[in-house]
C-alpha cells in the first residue's frame, strides 16, 4: 500500500474517536490549527517510520501544543 492510496481510502468511520475530542481541546484553547498525522503516516510500516521519523523534528519544531495518544484502543 502506498501513502497516496492509503489516503485516498480512508473513511470517516475508521478514524480514531479521539479526533473530535482532539478539536474540542484545540477550540477550547483557542488554537485555529490542529495537525493529526496519524492518518497521513502508514501505521506499523517500518519503511513509512524511517522515511518519516527524520522529518518529525522540522514538522513539530513551532507547534504550540501537541497531544500524544500512544494507544487508543482503551
Amino acid at each position: 500500500e502506498t501513502l497516496p492510496d492509503h489516503v485516498a481510502t480512508i473513511s470517516l468511520a475508521s478514524l480514531s474517536r479521539l479526533f473530535p475530542d482532539a478539536v474540542s481541546i484545540y477550540r477550547f484553547l483557542g488554537v485555529q490549527y490542529l495537525s493529526i498525522d496519524s492518518p497521513y503516516s502508514l501505521q506499523g510500516d517500518p519503511v513509512d517510520w524511517e522515511n518519516q521519523s527524520v522529518l518529525m523534528g522540522s514538522v513539530y519544531e513551532n507547534t504550540s501544543y501537541m497531544i500524544v495518544v500512544h494507544d487508543d484502543s482503551a
